[in-house]
């Protein structure tokens, strides 16, 4: 008969201090170089984005949401890009592509809370947005069309386990395009 060995302390401690690294991370973040400027006027606050208009948000990797500040209806479609070219960091990790991501592969800590992740099927700190009450979708290129499905925030957001948000670090821009209505 074999027996398995169970967790002992060791085991334990070694998960725990991983943990902690993470969060310390949190409070020594090295922010990767600025992007490029924005590549189109920002996006203004409280206002509705006229059909055939552009207009850029600033993505922190660092917060849990980045909000689209436009007024937004059901039935409204916007373009979504990311352009290329733009980097983030997670925790000590080597710069990421946003379009990208980090499969978290080299990283056994990565690799063991990739199921906790806000998109578990898609890489680390891939961008993605949500709206509440749907489904995470990713932002890839070179473009995604959203559909506004009710009145409610769209936000934008890196690819992490929650609460590690913190320990990311870094900017990028994504453009907003509306687009006229479906015939």
């Amino acid at each position: 008969m074999a027996v398995e060995p169970t967790p002992g302390p060791r085991r334990r401690l070694a998960g725990a201090t991983a943990v902690l690294a993470l969060l310390a991370g949190c409070a020594t973040r090295t922010p990767p170089p600025e992007n490029a400027p924005p590549p189109a006027p920002p996006c203004a606050s409280g206002e509705r984005l006229p059909v055939g208009q552009t207009c850029s948000l600033r993505v922190d990797s660092a917060q849990r949401d980045t909000p689209l500040p436009l007024v937004l209806a059901p039935g409204d479609r916007y373009r979504v890009e990311l352009p290329g070219g733009q980097l983030w960091r997670d925790a000590g990790q080597a710069l990421v592509d946003p379009l990208q991501g980090d499969n978290g592969a080299d990283n056994p800590v990565m690799r063991w809370f990739s199921s906790l992740k806000r998109m578990p099927t898609e890489n680390y700190m891939v961008a993605g947005l949500a709206q509440e009450g749907s489904r995470p979708v990713r932002i890839g290129a070179p473009g995604l069309t959203l559909v506004v499905a009710q009145y409610g925030p769209v936000n934008f957001f890196a690819n992490d386990v929650w609460p590690m948000h913190c320990n990311n670090s870094g900017r990028v821009w994504v453009t907003v395009r509306r687009l006229a209505a479906e015939p």
